[in-house]
């Protein structure tokens, strides 16, 4: 039998059902509920899939145990994603007197290469059933033996595992080990990737949904249950969810996405795309430069924040204040008297907050305030009239959150509309005072969002997932129209209601105390940075809380910091004394500014024990070019070569390179650059341009992105014979453009309008040094030739 609808055909050989377009395939095994993923020459990379519900009391239903196997398609249309068939499999099994159907909804697509299944379990009619998890996909062991796999072509051990995961420690990418779980029980992971080092496959996958139901993924290898002795790959993998929820009809599992036919790269653009488009995300805004105003000892206050800013207005050197250089000034965590009540320490802000709000507008930068909601500190003496709101466990007993030196709060229901209202009075209080944002701290929430807690809501049909998401809804609601910044409990459970996401995680809640060598000290921290990016500017905008920048960080570990940074593409908040800064360090910080809001792509993040090449792709009204990272996080030199394949140029053209912190020309290369002796702890920041048969500009000191931001305009007259250039009004600061100059060409003249200038002529670099930014500056150099 075979049924074709547009470019999808479906074909059934005996209790074989095979769906497939041209990009890929689906075998489903009728007469034993599993399902396999093939690409389009025929490779199996998923093998014997299943799905498995755990009821009440440890019954389980798999769709390899059904009684009756069914299944029926029907064509739909989606404004996203376009045409596609549903293939819905139907699984009948019994849990004692009772049957329930196990549902499998398969969505392949005429035009898209990837999957979306979805699961559901439906009682049927007069009965209830209570299910505690459900596995929409698994292909792990069942009953001791083994069941089905996931096949990228090489051994397990060649495999490279990204997790989304939300922890108190940085997990990015890992390698495969046996008998090693890659997630822990209870740890909230919502989207990955399977990368082979050996054959180049890969296979991403992830939720598409985020609103109901507490999800994970759980993998690993056992070399001891291999379901196939030819083959070996990931044979214990599950996209399981929890809902400790009696249900009496069919109820339906978050969608799940896997792509393997595009490389892991564009299969992750589409994940987030989707999720965006699914969760009507709200728009990302620019990124912008934060100081965390918290002081290395002692409390925040009005006078510590105040004299910073005087420091800044008096002493601008490479910073200044306002859009594009420091936007926000934070009020952080110590400023309240009390943990999630609206009233200022009477020590550090004796005038209220309203006078430093106010001082931080009249230079034309925007006030940020930290803010815990849906807790209050248990010494609180208002506390009494919450007594009903509060958060409680099955016991009855209040939840907790411990802060530093012991000091706790209780947590508040979210569903309680007189929680909600507190809240709103605490915001409105905010806002009265003149704020622009709200930095947003629900870290305590998230720790109880895991299955073992079980919290008792005041509205008794909601999930733990819905209360937070109600809870997180009101708090942006209120705060309209301050922008709502999350700091810390970043998770995927945010889409759709923030528009900004931290990268950091609570073990880097001090950044003064972060060391290279701690076991999450910076490498680390980069290399979780750099695992993220891929939703920067889609999704949401990425924030980094906090860097530290101040001695005694070495200059080395700084560059790093700024670099990883400056790539990123997102927000970044300093913490430090802007007093304290030495001189060199601001200028350094000067030249990330204004942040440029595109994403690096981490080329070696699947292949390196620690991503070392992010390439930035920048383009102009006048150019295109590309500013690499070149990161050596050893303690001794290293090598890095780099294919021009690999960060997306052409092996056949040649490219000129110059490196920005040493404005050091390394000269013409092709194919491959490669990079000799960088010293350990070390970054190098290159810009490689296409070279021309005339002078071009190769670089700038001025910002990172080497003309990206700085240079409005530049051009080669021909008929002149001189290469013309406009910057436009940037800061009082200096600054060097360097122009390549061929051997055919020697500088002969010089003209500038808008600033005082000088050059250096170091064949084949010609440095043009302007004296002052702040102002618009055109200049023309003319050429002569020396031969043709």
């Amino acid at each position: 039998m075979t049924d074709v609808r547009g470019k999808i055909s479906i074909q059934r050989r005996g209790n074989i059902l095979n769906i497939k377009n041209s990009l890929l395939q689906v075998a489903y095994d009728l007469a034993n509920g599993t399902w396999g993923y093939q690409d389009k020459s025929g490779y199996h990379v998923i093998r014997n899939a299943y799905c498995r519900v755990e009821l009440e009391g440890g019954t389980f239903l798999t769709t390899l145990d059904a009684e009756e196997r069914r299944f029926s398609t029907q064509m739909m249309e989606d404004e996203l994603t376009g045409p596609y068939i549903q293939v819905r499999f139907s699984h009948k099994c019994k849990s004692g007197p009772i049957s329930v159907t196990l549902n499998i909804y398969l969505n392949l697509y005429e035009s898209q290469n990837y999957l979306v299944i979805g699961a559901s379990v439906e009682p049927e009619e007069g009965d209830e059933v209570k299910v505690h998890r459900i596995d929409v996909i698994t292909v792990s062991p069942w009953m001791g033996s083994p069941v089905g796999g996931i096949f990228l072509g090489s051994q397990p051990t060649n495999y490279h595992v990204y997790l989304n995961t939300y922890s108190d420690h940085p997990s990015s990418v890992r390698e495969v080990l046996d008998k090693v779980d890659l997630t822990g029980s209870g740890e909230i992971c919502h989207n990955g990737l399977i990368y082979d080092t050996e054959s180049k496959r890969s296979i991403s996958f992830g939720f598409l949904g985020f609103f109901k139901w507490w999800g994970s993924i759980e993998m690993g290898y056992d070399s001891d249950l291999q379901p196939l002795k030819n083959y070996k790959g990931i044979n214990r993998w599950s996209m399981y969810q929890i809902w400790n929820r009696s249900i009496s009809e069919e109820t339906f599992s978050e969608p799940v996405y896997i792509n393997y036919t595009d490389f892991y790269r564009s299969a992750q653009e589409t994940y987030v795309k989707l999720v965006s488009d699914i969760s009507d995300a709200p728009r990302p805004p620019k990124p912008a430069l934060r100081w965390n105003s918290k002081p290395k000892t002692g409390s925040v206050s009005e006078k510590w924040i105040s004299d910073n800013i005087d420091w800044i207005d008096k002493n601008p050197g490479s910073l200044g204040l306002g859009e594009g250089m420091i936007e926000y000034i934070e009020v952080p965590w110590g400023w309240q008297r009390w943990n999630g009540v609206a009233e200022p320490a009477p020590d550090g802000f004796p005038n209220g907050l309203e006078p430093i709000v106010e001082k931080i507008h009249r230079f034309n930068m925007k006030a940020a305030i930290y803010f815990s909601p849906f807790e209050t500190d248990e010494e609180w003496p208002g506390l009494n009239d919450l007594f009903d709101c509060i958060l409680r466990d099955r016991s009855g007993s209040p939840t907790h959150r411990v802060y530093e030196g012991e000091r706790r709060s209780v947590l508040l229901d979210p569903t309680d509309p007189k929680a909600i209202l507190f809240v709103t009075e605490q915001i409105e209080r905010i806002k009265k005072w003149g704020f622009d944002a709200l930095l947003l701290d629900m870290a305590g929430y998230i720790n109880h969002l895991d299955p073992s807690f079980s919290p008792i809501y005041r509205d008794k049909e909601i999930t733990r997932i819905e209360a937070y998401r109600r809870g997180l809804s009101s708090v942006v609601e209120a705060a309209r129209p301050m922008l709502v910044i999350p700091k810390y409990g970043c998770t995927s459970y945010n889409v759709g209601i923030t528009s900004i996401n931290s990268i950091s995680i609570d073990a880097w809640r001090n950044p003064f105390d972060v060391r290279w060598e701690d076991k999450y000290g910076i490498p680390e921290m980069a290399k979780l940075w750099a695992s993220k990016f891929y939703g920067q500017g889609v999704l949401w905008t990425n924030s980094i809380d906090a860097i530290s920048i101040s001695e005694p960080r070495p200059l080395n570990e700084v560059l790093i910091l700024l670099t990883a940074c400056a790539l990123s593409g997102g927000m970044v908040s300093l913490v430090g004394s802007l007093i304290d800064l030495a001189k060199d360090r601001v200028e350094l910080l000067g030249k990330i500014l204004p942040l440029y809001g595109v994403p690096a792509i981490p080329v070696d993040l699947m292949e390196s024990e620690r991503p070392r090449i992010w390439s930035l792709d920048v383009k102009s009204n006048f150019d295109s070019w590309k500013v690499v990272g070149l990161f050596n996080w050893e303690d001794l030199p290293g090598d890095i070569s780099i294919k021009m394949s690999d960060i997306g140029l052409s092996s056949s053209r040649s490219y000129i390179a110059h490196e920005f912190w040493t404005n050091e020309f390394l000269g013409e290369f092709q194919k491959s650059i490669d990079i000799y002796d960088i010293p350990p702890r070390s970054v190098l920041l290159l810009c490689l341009r296409e070279q021309k048969n005339h002078p071009q500009i190769i670089s700038t000191d001025i910002h990172f992105s080497q003309g990206g931001v700085e240079i409005l305009s530049a051009g080669w007259d021909r008929r002149s014979s001189a290469l013309l250039v406009s910057l436009g009004g940037y800061r009082e600061v200096e600054g060097s453009i360097f122009i390549y100059v061929p051997p055919d060409f020697v500088p002969s003249s010089v003209s500038c309008f808008g600033s005082d200038y000088s050059y250096a002529w170091s064949p084949p670099i010609l440095t043009i040094t302007l004296s002052s930014l702040k102002d618009p500056v055109t200049f023309a150099v003319g050429f002569s030739r020396t031969r043709g």
